[in-house]
């Protein structure tokens, strides 16, 4: 049986960390709209109409590989099928906000089930725009999601556990003519609390490397 009690602490505090990120994130927007209350409460309703008609929301589909980090790796085979479906609002070039779900799979060693990671999660994205002949998009993004880890039948032990993470990781997005795109996305799950797969698999971490198709709107 691992013992996971300073685990915890480490990932709780990694947790506070990504809020205050998230928090930092936020702060220009916030500072824009207290500016432009200056003269009078008329001008902030006068920024959030203008931001509104300003955002793009973009629809997208990952399909990639990935797989299961920690000890629960040992009783799977190599890298796996990873997926996932994004929802991005873009209020400014800088500062975009997501809400998707992401999953992939992996073959148990020597059965025919497979261990599922399906995953919930909201992130902030932080990069800029950059026209080079091709305009392109480098980000990095963090935020809190919420998994299920599912087995099918296997000698391991290894059953079902509902988890949250703390999705990390960075990707770029290449612009095209129309209101379609590609990208790329690398991205880390750092489990942090919660339930385990078995006693001895602690908090397994996920990862995922995809390529998107994306439409915006």
């Amino acid at each position: 049986m691992l013992k996971r009690g300073k685990g915890n602490k480490r990932w709780m505090g990694a947790a506070l960390g990504m809020a205050a990120g998230v928090l930092c994130l936020l702060l220009p927007s916030w500072a824009q709209a207290a500016r432009d209350t200056g003269d009078g409460g008329n001008r902030v309703g006068s920024w959030v109409e203008t931001k509104a008609e300003t955002s793009r929301v973009e629809l997208g589909v990952n399909l990639g590989v990935g797989g299961f980090l920690g000890s629960v790796s040992e009783y799977l085979e190599g890298g796996g099928p990873a997926w996932g479906i994004t929802a991005t609002l873009a209020p400014d070039e800088l500062v975009s906000y997501e809400a998707a779900y992401f999953g992939n799979s992996n073959g148990i060693d020597g059965t025919s089930s497979h261990l599922a990671h399906n995953q919930l999660q909201a992130t902030v994205h932080l990069g800029p725009t950059i026209d080079t002949g091709v305009s392109w998009k480098p980000y990095i993004f963090g935020g809190l999601g919420v998994s299920l880890i599912s087995a099918g039948g296997n000698p391991h032990g290894l059953g079902s556990a509902l988890q949250f993470t703390l999705p990390l990781g960075f990707g770029a997005d290449f612009f095209t003519d129309s209101t379609f795109r590609i990208g790329v996305r690398g991205q880390y799950n750092v489990g942090f609390l919660g339930g385990t797969a078995a006693a001895d698999v602690g908090l397994p971490d996920t990862f995922s490397t995809t390529v998107a198709a994306q439409a915006r709107f």
